[in-house]
């Protein structure tokens, strides 16, 4: 990171930030290029949890993989787009980010997609929902563990609005 000041060296803040965040870009590594897809996510015993269709690119991608995949995943807790400042050279954008790196696997225990599935609920404050198992075994339960996280923010509002 070249903006060592930039960084969040706190698990708490790290933590506040991915609780706090309403979507994850997952990256995944492609032939030509990354490909990167935002999704709907729950953090969960140190683990993104998302959900998926049993069929489509990422899928794919991940069956041909064996069944995990490296990949990348960015979350931005707050950001206040623009802070005009005093002039052209002191514009910027006040934020809170994390960026993950880690392996990708489908969750496969009816147990762990429950719990998978109720964080992604619950990251979207969505309270607790039951699920049938035939439910949970018609849709993809993904998890994401991470082996790297860190984290950048430029102070302000946006850094601020983070409550550990």
């Amino acid at each position: 990171m070249r903006r060592k000041d930039r960084a969040i060296q706190d698990p708490k803040v790290l933590d506040a930030i991915m609780t706090q965040s309403n979507y994850v870009v997952l990256g995944l590594p492609g032939h030509e290029a990354p490909y990167l897809v935002p999704m709907n996510f729950g953090w969960h015993n140190q683990c993104l949890y998302m959900h998926s269709a049993r069929a489509g690119r990422k899928i794919r991608m991940l069956q041909d993989a064996g069944g995990k995949l490296p990949v990348s995943a960015v979350l931005v807790g707050k950001a206040d787009v623009y802070d005009p400042g005093h002039g052209a050279t002191e514009i910027t954008t006040h934020y809170a980010s994390v960026f993950m790196e880690g392996t990708l696997e489908e969750v496969t225990t009816l147990q762990e997609a429950r719990a998978g599935m109720q964080a992604i609920l619950t990251q979207a404050k969505a309270g607790d929902q039951p699920f049938s198992d035939e439910a949970l075994k018609s849709t993809a339960v993904l998890r994401l563990t991470p082996h790297t996280i860190s984290g950048k923010q430029n102070p302000g509002a946006a850094a601020a609005a983070i409550k550990e």
